[in-house]
């Protein structure tokens, strides 16, 4: 993403407190921000993983990088 946005993209490690405290700020039902950060932690631990090793997966053919390009106007202001 920095890349194609030209600037640097950085990422924070936040704790689950942190990430469920992020979801309430947008206005989100703390219970809901709970499940959300559970999800996300499965996904973390690798619980996901089989969707991209599975060879009966179904995989897009398209590279993050290619997504980014192709989708930039989403993370850039207008």
């Amino acid at each position: 993403m920095s890349k194609v946005l030209g600037r640097k993209i950085t990422h924070k490690r936040v704790s689950p407190g942190e990430y469920t405290a992020s979801f309430e700020r947008l206005g989100i039902p703390h219970d809901y921000a709970s499940m959300l950060t559970s999800i996300a932690l499965q996904i973390a631990s690798g619980e996901e993983e089989a969707l991209f090793t599975d060879k009966k997966s179904i995989i897009g053919e398209t590279t993050l990088e290619e997504y980014f390009e192709a989708n930039k106007e989403l993370w850039t202001k207008k």
